[in-house]
């Protein structure tokens, strides 16, 4: 979704189901979101990003922790010449 020439709004979903492939175990499954923007600067591109996994059942993280969730921020520069 364009909200201005110079900025973009985007949001992807995706789902994951084990059906005896090995990722997980057989049955279990993840579903995520994504919500992105892309910023245009002249040629750079600013690319932020915030990703949210949530899982059928905990799954370690460390070894002191487990949770059915995780999220991640990044952002990415993208300079076209």
């Amino acid at each position: 979704m364009a909200t201005s020439e110079s900025l973009k709004l985007g949001v992807r979903a995706e789902s994951f189901r084990d059906n005896g492939l090995g990722l997980f175990e057989e049955g279990e499954s993840v579903f995520d979101i994504t919500l992105s923007a892309n910023y245009k600067v002249g040629n750079l591109t600013i690319i932020p990003e915030y990703r949210l996994d949530a899982f059928s059942k905990e799954i370690v993280v460390s070894s002191e922790n487990s949770t059915k969730s995780l999220s991640a921020f990044m952002v990415a520069a993208v300079y076209g010449f």
